[in-house]
């Protein structure tokens, strides 16, 4: 039942009136919407395939869905490429192996952004 309160919260925001269709009370309180938490990187690891990194972080409270960046810098500065997730974890392919990767992530819920993780690195697998 938090899954389905969570994602509602995502599609319909927290105080929309659809989630009374799933048996949900809307979760605003003195009209303030509930602030999407920092997302913590739990682990940044080996992915499965040849030069990737897996990447997996705590589910943020409020949350509907993950933007996920990654760059080969530590200054964040020069971007390699990003995606949106639905999970709270992904597999970074295409990278190029025995370089250094930094990662971080941040919650999305409709069109709020939560503040970004602190950065992760991981040199890429072979």
């Amino acid at each position: 039942m938090k899954r389905i309160d969570e994602v509602t919260d995502g599609l319909f925001d927290v105080d929309g009136p659809e989630k009374n269709n799933f048996g949900l009370p809307p979760n605003k309180t003195r009209g303030e919407s509930v602030p999407l938490d920092q997302v913590v990187i739990n682990k940044v690891e080996d992915g499965t395939l040849s030069a990737s990194i897996f990447v997996d972080w705590d589910r943020g409270k409020g949350a509907a869905a993950y933007q996920v960046e990654w760059y080969s810098y530590s200054a964040l500065t020069q971007q390699i490429g990003n995606a949106a997730i639905s999970e709270s974890e992904c597999e970074i392919t295409g990278l190029q192996a025995k370089q250094q990767y930094w990662t971080r992530v941040r919650a999305i819920r409709g069109s709020e952004f939560g503040p970004w993780s602190n950065p992760a690195t991981r040199v890429a697998n072979i």
